[in-house]
């Protein structure tokens, strides 16, 4: 394939050849906040008319907008505000031509074709069909979500952005309608990651930097949600973007709220849920627990008008919610509970564990303690924690729910947010508009059962609070220079504020455990594969991200060509800190080690119980400055009637994270020695330029205040499109075509893993130390005080330094799309839409351990050392003194995705509008395991950390097969019937949401395996005379849920060490698939008019049903050889029981 700059060259030739043969045409005029209308003015003979006049008219405000036709009869009315329109065409000896109403969406191109015949003024066309849904001026994939969809379908939590999964092309779960708050979703568009998304909002930018997140993770601030009443539409465009648009490689989200007309309207409205009208979850019936409580109030009003009538219009909203809500995934908890009574004392703990042995999944046999029969050897510790109580009298670690342990807990979490909105418009004329939106957000939750990726399996008690704001600002000016030169000037402004703060019931003084001075915090304490108890290390922290973005954009139009051109640029500033040096973590490898507690010398074996601990020291505020510049030239030309091209380029500069307190540290392994000398060494340290005070002599102060080696100039990214309507007077099909290159701007959370990195913090992991003498009363190793800090501690050919390093020669993501597709109006108001989408991904950025140990021989010793063996693993590593978990962030990784996308569209007519999206793909990459969110985007590999191919397997977001249909049907009215008739059964409505789905790739791990490297990371091992074919098990999911998979296909890794340490198992990664998704949403609506407030006015009554049939949808099982207890298991669903919504809604 041809290098990147080879591409650019040959394009800036194309162009430019084309300038000179002046082979020019209409752009595509329209950004992130406006649409265009586009056409040919021609006689019947079909012989263009030029110098005719085109005059579009916006039905809510009356703006006009004028342009006379080309020589070639072509018009371009761009930067037109969304809504309706009226367009009317004079020409002399020509019969006026009228044509309304014209939708103009955000960010789409109207063509509208006329033909004038010849005629007076009397004999006027009056054309009131809609126009042609076919997008003859570019090949962008995606589509617009209209006000009717938005207000009308059944919406789980009434968020938008459960919207976006109606689009082909689109990956995510079914959207939970029992979920916490705002439940905003995470998408994964044309096999992108779920960070590369961009939204914006009223053209400004609405993204958190520092997570590239659509949704809230621990106190980033997601997106602003407006209500959804107050959204005039947006659209959601997946793939073949034009060059105006960049930031990120996924899909382009642009949101617009309403703004105000020459007519006052509004709503006012109330939306309410109870537990009492709900289904239960699968298994809280089947474990016989009452349903959880979910109540949920959500209240507002919208109002909008003239101020001064054709000229100057408001638009405001208000919006409350009030949740109770114990059913949401944050509000429950799995756990495997050991046989545990209300009678905790030693004897009757003895009575039960007497006997078991410790470090089961690591030893067999009869090495190492055993509980005692009558428990005289428990941990005094261990003894504590269990018969500590709640203040609500309940234990802190409770009894089982079931005889296999399995536990279901809920608690209710709280929800509430307070968000108004005000817009204003202003009409200079016909020669300029200026429109200001502000929102504003104030939310305030509870999690009863705070989970994030240090917790697994949580017992009730350590809840966390999230206090939130969000404040998203844009202003844009458009003006009006000739109706062929046209300028639009934006600002925006975003704010996002968000914090976490922990429940403290229960302190280390209070069970006997010394951890550090001044440090009371009761740690974090996993017993593995069972349960955890204990807050976070993320539940005290915070974060404060401001956006400023200015850009403009100049539309030009000469001849046949007009071109599109402009600059933005922006700039972050992402605050956060984080109190984590007042938490730690600890794990037990099982019960009977969390019972005993005991040291190496205690328990006759090489580790501790206490098999591995996590502290934090040091100062982790960081004031992040970063600087985004962007510039682009678009062309879409229009060569004949039946042609367009489209051709664009686009330049970014991602800038790099700089710390204003001069904290940017980093750990760079080409410039470490790797072997330290006896008096140790702090080689491989990299400052930033900015760093205060005097540094040793081997750490080196970085050229720039940021610490990449490269801040990646040369991203331009050309974009090349096709439509093309292949057979001359059949306008109803066209052909589309397109390839471009897309980069991604990386999270800020990339550098803010370093904050625990020396020299300004300290994260100190060990696990399975050799010969450690932790007990459950003194687990810690010693915790520096945040003044000892900046420290350049040495490394030693003994030490264990842990952190988290940055690649400082990594590259800015890029992405590849290409598609060729089809969109044919079959019958008016009928849209088929057919394309592949092909795309690659470059440079996408992962982690991988950069130090796994090395496999000794006498033939290939590594240090000396020619032997292999669990308790030598560290002296094999490649950096002597650094642990062998440490990771390192870099852009080494790839991705790959096809599809065959089909999508039938019905515009609404005759009171129906359905749309129904397919989509059959596969999306391969080689980056981690883990799924969710932005924050958890750039997981870590599987087994062997040297080879990244191992790790090639399908995505955790693939899903072969994706079908979503939505519908809005207003059933026919009833005519010459009576009077009570016609009141009773007029006037329903019926709207629905389908989605039909593949289950997610599923890998199985053995974290048991890989001792012999010194990681945990394993895919599990294939037993003899299995393969991916005969592990799977036949039959319904539910007579799976105890036995999904046949767990008989995985053994023990293979032993390597001379002790029996295992190297890593051969399975692949996704080689299952978990259970498939089924939903239908529906929703009956009801109005009563009210032509006392207006012709439109209304009062609607509303019934929806979110998973109507309730049919459970389950999770995938346990997937950890490691945890007998899960393995194979299935044990919550994936999609919420049955849950009602009633509604009123006054619309006037």
């Amino acid at each position: 394939m041809k290098s990147q700059k080879k591409i650019i060259l040959t394009y800036l030739r194309v162009v430019v050849v084309l300038l000179a043969w002046g082979i020019v045409s209409h752009v595509v005029g329209q950004t992130a906040t406006t649409g265009a209308i586009v056409g040919t003015v021609q006689d019947p003979q079909n012989d263009v008319i030029p110098g005719t006049t085109v005059r579009a008219t916006n039905l809510r405000t009356n703006e006009v907008r004028s342009v006379q036709t080309g020589q070639a009869g072509d018009y371009f009315l761009p930067l037109l505000p969304v809504g309706d329109y009226r367009i009317q065409v004079n020409a002399p000896g020509f019969a006026p031509f009228d044509h309304s109403p014209i939708t103009v969406r955000v960010t789409e191109t109207v063509t509208i074709n006329v033909t004038l015949h010849l005629g007076s003024i009397q004999e006027a066309v009056t054309v009131t069909d809609g126009v042609e849904m076919i997008q003859r001026a570019s090949p962008v994939l995606g589509g617009v979500v209209d006000p009717k969809t938005i207000v009308g379908l059944p919406l789980a939590t009434r968020n938008f952005t459960q919207l976006l999964t109606l689009s082909p092309g689109v990956s995510t779960s079914v959207p939970n309608a029992t979920g916490h708050g705002l439940n905003s979703i995470e998408l994964s568009s044309q096999g992108a990651r779920v960070s590369d998304n961009s939204v914006q909002i009223n053209g400004s930018d609405a993204m958190n930097i520092f997570t590239q997140a659509i949704g809230t993770y621990v106190s980033a601030q997601g997106v602003a949600v407006p209500a959804a009443d107050t959204l005039e539409e947006f659209k959601v465009q997946t793939a073949l973007y034009s060059a105006a648009t960049g930031r990120n490689a996924g899909a382009n989200i642009a949101v617009i709220t309403k703004s105000g007309t020459n007519q006052f309207h509004g709503t006012a409205y109330e939306f309410l849920r109870n537990d009492v009208l709900n289904a239960n979850d699968f298994f809280f019936n089947r474990a016989g627990l009452p349903s959880p409580a979910l109540k949920q109030n959500q209240f507002g009003f919208t109002v909008g008008g003239p101020i001064q009538k054709n000229a100057l219009f408001f638009f405001g909203s208000y919006q409350g919610t009030r949740q109770r809500n114990a059913v949401a995934p944050s509000s429950q908890s799995t756990a495997f509970l050991p046989p545990l009574t209300d009678d905790r004392s030693p004897a009757a703990l003895g009575a039960i564990f007497g006997g078991q042995r410790a470090f089961s999944s690591l030893f067999e046999g009869e090495l190492g303690t055993a509980v005692a029969p009558d428990g005289s050897n428990i941990n005094p510790v261990a003894l504590a924690l269990l018969n500590f109580r709640l203040p609500n009298g309940e234990f802190l670690i409770p009894s089982p729910h079931s005889p296999s342990g399995l536990s279901k807990f809920s608690a209710p979490g709280r929800f509430s947010e307070d968000q108004c909105n005000l817009n204003l418009d202003r009409q200079f004329g016909a020669r300029g508009r200026l429109s200001g939106k502000y929102f504003y957000s104030n939310q305030r939750s509870y999690f009863p059962l705070f989970q994030d990726e240090t917790t697994f399996s949580p017992v009730p008690g350590f809840g966390a609070s999230a206090p939130g704001r969000n404040h998203n600002f844009s202003l844009i000016y458009t003006h009006i220079f000739t109706p062929r030169f046209i300028n639009l000037a934006r600002f925006g402004y975003t704010r996002l504020v968000g914090m976490t703060k922990g429940d403290e019931p229960v302190k280390v003084s209070d069970v006997g455990m010394t951890t550090a001075p001044g440090i009371d915090t009761l740690p974090l304490i996993q017993v593995q594969g069972l349960f955890s108890v204990g807050a976070s290390p993320n539940e005290e922290q915070g974060s404060v991200t401001n956006t400023f973005n200015l850009a403009d954009s100049v539309f030009m139009i000469q001849g046949r060509h007009s071109m599109q051109f402009g600059v933005e640029a922006k700039r972050h500033r992402s605050a956060a800190f984080t109190r984590a040096q007042q938490h730690a973590a600890l794990v037990f490898l099982d019960f009977p080690s969390f019972l005993l507690g005991q040291s190496s010398l205690e328990n006759e074996t090489l580790f501790s119980h206490v098999a591995a601990t996590v502290t934090f020291a040091g100062g982790f505020d960081r004031d992040y400055q970063i600087s985004d510049v962007a510039a682009y030239f678009q062309d879409d030309i229009r060569l004949t009637p039946r042609l367009n091209l489209n051709a664009g380029l686009r330049w970014e500069f991602f800038g790099v994270p700089v710390d204003r307190y001069g904290r940017n540290s980093n750990f760079d392994f080409a410039r470490a020695l790797s072997e330290p000398p006896a008096e140790g060494t702090v080689s491989g340290f990299v400052v930033g330029r900015n760093t205060p005070g005097t540094l040793p002599p081997e750490v080196i102060r970085a050229d720039t205040d940021a610490l990449r080696e490269s801040q990646n100039l040369k991203n331009f990214g050309p974009r090349f499109g096709i439509a093309f309507q292949p057979f001359e007077g059949r306008r109803n099909l066209v052909l589309r075509a397109g390839y471009g290159i897309y980069f991604s701007r990386s999270a800020g959370i990339l550098s803010f893993q370093n904050v625990v990195a020396l020299p300004f913090g300290q994260v100190d992991i060990r696990r399975l130390e050799p010969f450690s003498m932790a007990t459950f009363q003194n687990p810690l190793p010693p915790i520096l005080p945040a003044s000892a800090f900046p420290l350049f501690v040495p490394r030693f050919v003994d030490s264990t330094q842990t952190f988290t390093s940055l690649d400082p020669r990594m590259r800015d993501p890029y992405t590849q799309h290409v598609s060729l597709g089809l969109q044919y109006e079959f019958a008016p108001s009928y849209l088929l839409d057919i394309a592949y989408v092909g795309t690659k991904g470059t440079h996408l950025i992962g982690s991988f351990g950069s130090n796994q140990p090395l496999l000794a021989s006498k033939a290939n010793p590594i240090h000396g050392i020619t032997i292999n063996s669990v308790a030598n693993a560290r002296d094999r590593v490649p950096y002597q003194g650094l642990d062998t978990n440490i990771s390192q962030s870099t852009s080494g990784f790839s991705s790959i995705y096809h599809s065959l996308q089909a999508s039938v569209t019905k515009r609404f007519g005759r009171g129906l509008q359905f749309t129904s999206a397919y989509t059959f793909s596969k999306a391969l990459d080689n980056l981690g395991q883990r799924t969710g969110g932005a924050l958890l985007a750039f997981g870590g590999l599987g087994g062997d950390q040297r080879d990244f191919s191992q790790n090639r397997g399908l995505s955790v977001f693939d899903r072969k097969h994706r079908l979503v249909s939505s519908f809005i049907w207003q059933l026919p009215r009833m005519k010459g019937r009576s009077l009570f008739l016609r009141a009773l059964l007029n006037d329903w409505e019926v709207s629905g949401v389908l989605t039909l789905q593949s289950g997610i790739p599923l890998t199985i791990m053995d974290t048991g395996a890989g001792r012999i490297y010194g990681r945990t990371n394993s895919r599990a091992q294939f037993a003899p005379d299995f393969t991916t074919r005969n592990t799977a098990l036949s039959g319904s999911v539910t007579s799976r849920l105890d036995r999904f998979f046949n767990i008989d296909a995985f053994t023990t890794a293979p032993a390597i060490g001379i002790d029996g340490g295992t190297g890593y198992g051969n399975s692949g990664r996704g080689i299952l698939r978990g259970p498939d998704q089924r939903n239908l949403d529906l929703a009956l609506v009801r109005r009563f008019r009210l032509n006392a407030l207006g012709e439109a006015s209304n009062l609607e009554f509303r019934a929806e049903a979110f998973n109507f049939p309730n049919t459970p949808s389950f999770a995938s099982p346990g997937a950890n050889r490691a945890v007998p207890a899960s393995f194979g298991v299935i044990s919550s669903t994936s999609i919420n029981p049955r849950v009602l919504q009633f509604a009123l809604k006054l619309n006037f």
